[in-house]
């Protein structure tokens, strides 16, 4: 899934039952998980099954979403 996001949209709270990659194409946003990580362009992220995160754009991004499912 390839999600866009203009600077200072939000994702609010939520999780999802798959394990997660998050993998930032443009941009930069804040994630915040127990604590709040910076991804800009080119870094990778793995999220557990049903880690709750948010997303907040710290300026005009793009990122893909690949959830995998057993």
């Amino acid at each position: 899934v390839q999600i866009v996001l203009h600077a200072r949209d939000e994702i609010s709270g939520h999780s999802v039952p798959g394990y997660a990659t998050l993998l930032c194409l443009e941009g930069a946003v804040a994630l915040r998980l127990d604590q709040e990580v910076r991804l800009n362009a080119g870094d990778w992220l793995y999220l557990a099954r049903g880690q709750e995160h948010s997303l907040k754009a710290i300026e005009d991004s793009s990122l893909l979403l690949t959830i995998m499912f057993d």
